[in-house]
């Protein structure tokens, strides 16, 4: 089993966020000066947050297994009741504020879509404007979605058996994606985003926490860190998938590469949580890094108001673009954040805070892609 931080945190991970938020900020960022010249940097974009995802996917699924095995169930009322707490404040804030700019003309946002993005179902919602504002939250709309059937499989089928529900999502998802792509026209572009499309990114994270205990699933992992694939992974998810993905398309991206894209950044983040001391563990663990990995989801949330192509006051200019984006992540986590996440420890299932019982998972909070 993965040994814990001191602090109860799995090693390297708020890295992982850090490098998964540089990569969407790396995109924004030229798409806001550079516009249509700089697509090819929507590949690392994406890979953004799908790092993002299997991320999500992983802590989530630990964070219901150390329940599991304290209480021998889970609570649905205490698990939604803390992602309400994590999530909601910092991104209705947002929301809000969209709401008074449009009422102020400063922006205009048809309703449609601002209603589609406080539903939480940006992702199917296909006839979306070209709304740059809210179109971040397809991937906040999709870990929604996410937290409304991965929890629930898990109680009613149990760890066993929700790891073949996982493991057959891996192969039925990426089926659906081509299916979609032809039978729903009009809902191409959203293709990567919906739950039945997207799904399985989130999927190999699950995978990998339910099996990370087993002896056989170790003892191969084991093998495929002699046979150097985690830097066979950086090379791949680098320099070998963007440049299939730019050349090939959806050829290659959805049938194959966004399942081989996911299956790269899960043996990556193993090895680097089993292997911490590491070069690149020691700069991931940094203080700096573990910093930005720690406001990610409100950096996430709040820089799409400032790097974006349209924002032509000197708030949308580079670099003071950036330094907006963090000062607003900065405010957003100290002041809406934090004094919510303060509340969570009283949503603690009453079994868990009163068993005995040895935990075998390592508590630890979960992610917030995006």
């Amino acid at each position: 089993m993965v040994k814990p931080a001191p602090t109860g945190r799995i090693p390297c991970l708020d890295g992982l966020r850090a490098l998964a938020i540089v990569l969407v900020l790396f995109e924004h960022t030229l798409h806001a000066r550079f516009g249509k010249a700089a697509a090819w940097a929507s590949l690392y974009g994406s890979l953004g947050v799908s790092i993002f995802f299997v991320l999500s996917g992983y802590l989530i699924t630990l964070l219901l297994l150390r329940e599991w095995h304290a209480t021998d169930t889970l609570s649905l009322k205490a698990f939604y009741g803390r992602r309400t707490l994590r999530i909601f404040p910092a991104f209705y804030t947002y929301v809000l504020v969209m709401v008074i700019l449009n009422h102020l003309d400063v922006l205009a946002t048809p309703r449609s879509d601002l209603w589609a993005a406080a539903l939480y179902v940006w992702n199917y919602h296909v006839n979306a404007s070209s709304s740059w504002y809210l179109s971040h939250f397809w991937s906040l709309s999709l870990e929604e979605q996410f937290y409304l059937v991965w929890p629930l499989t898990l109680l009613l089928a149990g760890p066993r058996r929700a790891g073949y529900v996982a493991a057959a999502l891996l192969v039925l998802v990426p089926l659906s994606r081509v299916l979609t792509y032809f039978l729903w026209p009009e809902a191409r572009g959203h293709t990567g985003m919906m739950l039945h499309t997207a799904l399985d990114r989130l999927m190999y994270g699950c995978l990998a926490a339910l099996w990370q205990g087993s002896p056989r699933f170790q003892v191969h992992l084991q093998r495929l860190f002699r046979w150097r694939a985690p830097w066979a992974a950086l090379v791949f998810l680098f320099a070998i998938s963007p440049v299939l993905t730019y050349k090939l398309r959806g050829g290659y991206s959805l049938p194959l590469g966004m399942s081989l894209e996911s299956l790269a950044i899960t043996v990556l983040m193993l090895w680097l949580v089993q292997n911490p001391d590491r070069w690149l563990g020691q700069i991931l663990n940094a203080r700096a890094v573990v910093h930005v990995g720690v406001i990610s989801y409100s950096l996430y949330i709040w820089q799409q108001l400032f790097l974006a192509e349209g924002n032509e006051t000197w708030l949308g200019v580079f670099p003071l673009n950036l330094l907006c984006a963090w000062l607003a992540a900065e405010c957003s986590y100290w002041l809406i954040e934090r004094p919510f996440l303060s509340l969570k420890g009283y949503l603690a299932p009453h079994r868990e805070r009163s068993s005995s019982r040895p935990v075998t998972v390592y508590p630890v909070e979960p992610v917030q892609p995006l």
